[in-house]
């Protein structure tokens, strides 16, 4: 199964956090999040977060309006950037009992994203509907119907595609671990600029399940690739190498005081500690399960063969 080693950004849905209890600081990791409300009934006490590596500026961009964590959708969408690159990413909470009435909002709020910042939208989320199974389910009906009639009267001005974790053979693969559904899953967004150039697309390959037993559902890990993402993973490569360039300069001056000195240099063997972890997130090792709880969405450049620690 595939797992979070290699992520980059992190889609975390229900996380129950509010103002109360903020999401737990995590090192190496930066996060916004949208609160919950932590007595709401009906299993709907939702919230939504984002995390990404601290070498990325993260930066909130629009949010579903509302109390939160009530039978309707919630979202949050936050800007990623590495150097002058960027990449729009949201994560959503759809609660068993919604009714899709708030999708055409927020497939508007992804569209100005998406022209706004000339980039193709990446959504990661616990929809709560399989809106791509053939044999629908009884409950999804109705959401169905509002998810076709959406997606139909936006047709002329964005292109939104599915990507979901599927079997060798091409089955829809379920995400609850007790059920037979697909609802977590993720949509890319792409605005139809009539007037400027054509937005950027990007492809989500290799979707595949991931982080059993954090949740009752499966995490979704994918592969990010194309015009859309490349630069911005080119870019943050090159600051991960200068980042490691800089740390290996300042080991090998404090080493050598380290070695001259009679007596231990702390600093230096904290320093050095620090190359060590920086140039292995740099070589990119290991595959150790996320700790973070709640089901997880996440992105990771395709570029990457082997997977650094989420730790």
């Amino acid at each position: 199964a595939a797992t979070a080693g290699s992520a980059a950004v992190v889609l975390i849905q229900e996380t129950l956090h509010h103002d109360d209890r903020r999401p737990g600081r995590i090192d190496g990791w930066s996060s916004e999040f949208l609160a919950a409300r932590p007595h709401a009934g009906n299993g709907a006490r939702g919230g939504v977060a984002v995390y990404c590596r601290d070498m990325y500026l993260l930066s909130r961009c629009a949010q579903s309006s509302g109390v939160v964590a009530s039978t309707e959708m919630q979202w949050l969408f936050c800007c990623v950037c590495a150097a002058d690159s960027k990449i729009v990413v949201g994560s959503l909470y759809a609660p068993p009992l919604c009714s899709f009435a708030r999708l055409p909002q927020f497939f508007e709020q992804a569209i100005e994203l998406s022209l706004a910042h000339n980039t193709t939208v990446l959504v990661g989320g616990d929809w709560n509907c399989d809106v791509l199974a053939r044999r629908a389910r009884p409950q999804d009906a109705a959401k169905r119907r509002m998810w076709e009639t959406t997606l139909r009267n936006l047709s002329q001005r964005a292109v939104v595609e599915v990507t979901a974790a599927r079997g060798g053979n091409g089955r829809l693969l379920a995400t609850r671990q007790r059920g037979s559904a697909c609802i977590d899953y993720f949509v890319r967004v792409r605005a139809v600029s009539r007037q400027g150039p054509a937005v950027p697309n990007c492809a989500l390959v290799d979707a595949r399940l991931c982080n059993a037993g954090l949740s009752d559902h499966f995490g979704i890990a994918v592969r990010a690739s194309g015009p859309c993402v490349d630069l911005f993973w080119q870019h943050a490569q090159q600051f991960r190498a200068a980042q490691n360039d800089q740390l290996d300069d300042e080991v090998r001056v404090r080493w050598r005081r380290l070695n001259d000195a009679e007596q231990g240099d702390a600093d230096a063997r904290e320093l050095i500690n620090r190359s060590r972890v920086t140039s292995a997130h740099a070589r990119g090792l290991g595959t150790p399960a996320p700790r973070i709880t709640s089901r997880v969405s996440l992105l990771r450049p395709l570029s990457r063969s082997r997977a650094a620690p989420f730790d």
